[in-house]
């Protein structure tokens, strides 16, 4: 890693929260485009269902199920899937807990820059 990766980096936000959730399938994240991760986490022994992109009418792009641990999502991995729609079911009332992680607009856009020092 070179120092104008750290000095990059260091502009990432995390932002943690929650939400109660239901069996009932809801957005829990509308859409970001300066997300450029999220963690999601479970804490319980309910089982969380989590999808990426739309939700309407029951269709979803990425399904991922915890029933305990984690997952990270992240623009390295997974492209641009984490700017998408986050959406959570559960198998009971229970809280879902993540960690979005923002890079803000002004970065991005540096990065569309043919060289960039992010001093």
């Amino acid at each position: 890693m070179c120092v104008g990766d750290i000095r990059f980096a260091s502009r990432i936000r995390s932002v943690p929260g929650s939400a109660l959730v239901s069996a009932v399938p809801s957005i829990m994240l509308p859409p970001n485009r300066d997300r450029v991760g999220i963690l999601f986490a479970a804490h319980t022994t309910a089982t969380l269902s989590y999808s990426v992109g739309a939700i309407a009418d029951g269709a979803v792009f990425v399904s991922m199920v915890l029933s305990s641990g984690g997952f990270f999502l992240n623009m390295l991995e997974h492209g641009d899937l984490p700017t998408k729609e986050i959406g959570v079911a559960a198998s009971g009332a229970v809280t879902a807990s993540f960690v979005e992680f923002i890079l803000p607009s002004e970065m991005v856009n540096k990065l569309q820059e043919p060289w960039t020092d992010f001093a």
